[in-house]
């Protein structure tokens, strides 16, 4: 292992260089290839997307924020063959940049902050995470991946964390780090956050995306009921059969006899000290976040009456930061890159509706293909890339795809 990062660690002042490397390696020789027609260009700017985000020698929503520019310059948009102007490219790239996508997740995020800093969580007596620790650890990891999963639907997965992990912080505060009893812990929150995502329509950033896609498409089957009782007990199972893993490691690696705390002559030391905040503020909190949640949902049912969830999701955030409840150096802990790379996400499935590619590819590529195909593929990219840049990249192919599968 030492000699391992020491090669890491000779090696990595060349990573980058070796990156762009790659990455001109892969733009140059396409380029020549397929820069005659606006779905070969589209191609090329896919590929070297896609070598960007995997190689990351540039943040991955700095990679998002070039699709736009490269799909203007080069011209990789047509009607009717024709290429488009830069004028009208722009227009149907800015529509599908700024959809209901940035706003829900900035919603999301926002509500995220208030819940952080008025929520019920520091009302919760923490006395009740020491009393479960110590009874079996098994046990809080347990609860604590399923209290994810079961929040996740209702107000996201990076909310249930970011609560769950709040709950725990005078635990984990005095946990050693590199201990069986912390891994098998943080491992379940990760494994719960994860599932947690793709458990409703507004439970992550994929699920918002392919949610907002669908509906755009016209797909009127794919509604919040289907997608809930559909997705929520996998969820559920799949987590359980996670724990059971970790329980196996645990045990694997004599967990039980391990010490839990720091100092282990003395009891752990809470010092997180409890916020108290007006009931009025509370109040408006949780009234906020039920309404909104239920604009989202009925969203899915009438969307000739209140609109896409990006109108809805504009309440939360008139309502935060115009009662300052929020202030503007909150903004400042709102993860703006997920954001920008949603942002960025929308120019790219814009450029490839109107530029040809996705119907030439399902012509001639998908058709025929079992559908399982697609599950594998988007299943193997996301070990090695997030779940949202997977399906920005998978989706609008697969939608344009639709009846093309051989089931």
């Amino acid at each position: 292992m030492d000699a391992f990062e020491k090669l890491v660690r000779q090696y990595a002042p060349y990573s980058t260089l070796v990156g762009w490397l790659t990455v001109v390696s892969v733009f140059i020789p396409m380029l020549s290839v397929y820069y005659e027609t606006c779905s070969g260009r589209f191609l090329v700017l896919l590929s070297t997307t896609v070598s960007l985000w995997v190689v990351e020698v540039i943040p991955l929503w700095v990679t998002a924020m070039l699709i736009p520019l490269f799909a203007v310059i080069f011209k990789v948009m047509e009607e009717d063959a024709i290429p488009l102007s830069g004028s009208a490219a722009s227009e149907i790239l800015f529509r599908g940049m700024f959809g209901s996508v940035p706003l829900t997740l900035l919603a999301k995020f926002a509500l995220s902050e208030a819940l952080k800093l008025y929520g019920p969580i520091r009302l919760v007596p923490k006395a009740w995470i020491f009393a479960i620790a110590k009874l079996s650890w098994p046990l809080l990891v347990f609860c604590t991946m399923i209290f994810i999963i079961l929040l996740s639907p209702f107000i996201g997965n990076i909310p249930a964390t970011e609560i769950t992990l709040s709950l725990l912080r005078p635990l984990t505060d005095n946990l050693r780090i590199d201990s069986v009893k912390s891994n098998t812990l943080y491992g379940g929150i990760l494994v719960a956050a994860s599932l947690g995502g793709f458990t409703s329509p507004i439970a992550g950033a994929a699920s918002i995306f392919a949610f907002d896609l669908a509906v755009r498409k016209g797909y009127s089957s794919v509604t919040w009921s289907v997608w809930m009782f559909t997705a929520f007990p996998i969820a559920l199972i799949t987590g359980v059969a996670s724990w059971v893993i970790i329980l196996v490691y645990y045990y694997a690696c004599n967990g039980p006899n391990e010490r839990i705390f720091k100092d282990a002559s003395s009891s752990p030391v809470i010092l997180y000290k409890i916020d108290e905040k007006s009931k009025k503020e509370l109040s408006m909190i949780m009234m906020l976040y039920f309404f909104t949640t239920l604009g989202w949902i009925a969203s899915g049912y009438l969307n000739d009456s209140i609109g896409q969830m990006g109108i809805v999701s504009l309440m939360p955030i008139i309502v935060l930061f115009g009662s300052k409840l929020l202030q503007t150096a909150d903004l400042n802990r709102i993860p703006w890159h997920v954001i920008l790379l949603a942002i960025g996400g929308g120019a790219l499935s814009a450029a490839a509706e109107h530029s040809g590619y996705l119907q030439y590819v399902s012509s001639h590529y998908i058709r025929g293909l079992h559908w399982s195909l697609f599950i594998i593929l988007p299943t193997v990219f996301s070990l090695y890339k997030s779940q949202f840049v997977t399906c920005l990249l998978f989706l609008p192919a697969i939608v344009a795809s639709n009846s093309d599968f051989d089931l």
